[in-house]
């Protein structure tokens, strides 16, 4: 078995306007996703790699007003690695380079984000 790559994406344009164009809170203009992923020949090693993006979006603070809030970029890298037949380690990092970003004024999303386990396949 050859060595394998994925690309894939999608993309998202909102039209935020209200009838009366008042713009939408919380609903970007623009969203994309944009990843690569790679599976080794012998299917024991996978990574993956993924850019979010998002951009046009408001929110609300009472008694201010509409307010936008900052475009941005988050990458997210996972991989895997089979040991053997029942034996597989996995990593995932969410939001790698910590980016701070709101998608709701006051509320922050998370930091960069680890995860890593072990999966165990029993017969």
């Amino acid at each position: 078995m050859a060595p394998r790559w994925v690309l894939d994406g999608n993309a998202l344009f909102n039209d935020t306007a209200t009838v009366d164009d008042t713009i939408r809170i919380r609903r970007p203009e623009g969203m994309a996703n944009l990843g690569v992923q790679y599976r080794g020949g012998d299917g024991r090693l996978g990574l993956r790699a993924n850019v979010r993006r998002s951009d046009g979006a408001v929110d609300e603070l009472f008694g201010i007003g509409r307010l936008p809030l900052a475009d941005y970029d988050v990458l997210d890298v996972s991989g895997a690695c089979r040991l053997d037949s029942g034996v597989e380690v996995f990593v995932r990092v969410e939001n790698l380079f910590d980016e701070s970003f709101q998608e709701i004024i006051g509320f922050n999303t998370p930091d960069r984000t680890v995860f890593a386990g072990l999966r165990l396949r029993l017969d």
